[in-house]
């Protein structure tokens, strides 16, 4: 407004017309002038002058008083209130404000060796509020570009899986707030603590390269092992370990930070099957607001319960025992042995879920059939009732 040569032209006008109004006259002779004469004329006595000016038009004068704004129905053809559409579409003219605000403001520039403690600081509660999950990932995407600008902070809450997941990357950027007996606790995992959680995370490893030169180990076990780690030297393995959670907590299993408790479990089958029962069976552990995670492999269950440790989220653990058969009599000790603060409670079925349940496993090439063949079998009674209490019950016990 200030630099607009239309404002200037503006202000140049109303020099003039302030000059030229205060002395012209109404129709029966009186002005402004003239009415400031008449105002002295009475003060004379006290040898002071009343004055009258108009003020001119200011930069924001204008923007606060004078700039008004409508919305357009193309459907209705009319103008119409903003507060007669929608929250989603209130919400998204509020992020989109928000979002160009930075392009629409005064550059100014600063000599590095100065100290400008100038700081523009957005408080947003919720903002997927009212919002589809592509128009969140938006809007989250539109904030952090804003936030990397310099001078410009940014500090939502939220409880949604979506905004937690797009930062994971940026994981000490999430403050996770937990209130119990009265009392809220914040835990946040700093760059300190994201590195002690990868090297806890590298463990395992550790643990099967050290069962390699163990007398004791079957060289069967051994050969397991030996395939399990691979080729990956050290130095590439802990890289890989720093972005697993930037690939595997995605909008769905990030939605971990919003339980009272996560049930940790080896897989797909566990996961589809135990979320079923508790949506359609299991009344008392609806109740209780579990999330039921698949961990893609008992072999990762150890990096949850590392994480979740530092977040504050309480969890249990349910998966396979493989009968404590070579490699998994090492994976299960370690895993109990992994315990924390915020481990409930661990289980492991002797073998695995379907021989618990009592129904044949798919062939090992075909894996990907599990849920598919547990689901199945519980459609058509294939599995008994007893059975099904029996894993309540364990899932009660743990959590």
């Amino acid at each position: 407004m200030k630099t607009s040569e239309s404002f200037k032209s503006l202000n140049k006008a109303f020099d003039e017309f302030n000059a030229k109004f205060k002395e012209e006259a109404s129709k029966d002779g009186v002005s402004l002038e003239s009415f400031r004469k008449e105002i002295n004329e009475n003060l004379k006595e006290w040898e002071v002058e009343f004055n009258i000016d108009i003020n001119p038009v200011r930069p924001e004068d204008i923007i606060k008083n004078l700039v008004s704004h409508s919305f357009t129905d193309k459907t209705l053809d009319k103008e119409m209130n903003i507060g007669l559409y929608g929250q989603g579409l209130q919400r998204h003219l509020i992020y989109t404000l928000i979002r160009l605000s930075s392009q629409y403001r005064e550059a100014k520039t600063y000599n590095k060796k100065e100290f400008f403690p100038e700081l523009t600081l957005i408080l947003f509660e919720e903002p997927e509020a009212f919002l589809h999950p592509a128009q969140q990932e938006f809007l989250n995407s539109s904030l952090r570009d804003l936030s990397s600008e310099d001078g410009q902070q940014i500090i939502i809450s939220t409880h949604s899986p979506t905004f937690v997941s797009k930062n994971i990357e940026e994981i000490s950027s999430l403050i996770k707030l937990k209130k119990e007996n009265g009392i809220t606790k914040s835990f946040q995992v700093s760059e300190g603590i994201r590195k002690s959680i990868i090297e806890k995370n590298s463990e395992l490893t550790q643990l099967f390269k050290s069962k390699l030169y163990d007398s004791s180990v079957d060289e069967n076990t051994r050969d397991r092992i030996r395939k399990l780690l691979g080729e990956t030297d050290d130095e590439i393995r802990m890289d890989e370990e720093s972005i697993r959670y930037s690939l595997w907590l995605d909008t769905e299993r990030s939605s971990s930070f919003f339980a009272d408790i996560v049930l940790i479990c080896e897989g797909a089958t566990e996961k589809v099957f135990i979320e079923y029962l508790i949506k359609n069976k299991w009344d008392n552990l609806r109740e209780k607001k579990i999330y039921v995670l698949d961990a893609m492999g008992k072999f990762n269950i150890h990096r949850y319960m590392n994480l979740f440790k530092e977040l504050g989220i309480y969890h249990s653990v349910l998966a396979d025992g493989d009968e404590n058969r070579n490699v998994h009599e090492i994976l299960n000790k370690f895993i109990e042995d992994n315990k924390n603060d915020y481990t409930k409670g661990i289980h492991f079925f002797n073998n695995k879920i379907e021989d618990f349940l009592g129904i044949p496993t798919p062939p090992a090439n075909r894996r990907d059939k599990r849920p598919l063949n547990v689901m199945w079998h519980y459609k058509n009674d294939r599995i008994s009732d007893s059975k099904i209490d029996e894993l309540e019950e364990i899932i009660e016990g743990i959590i």
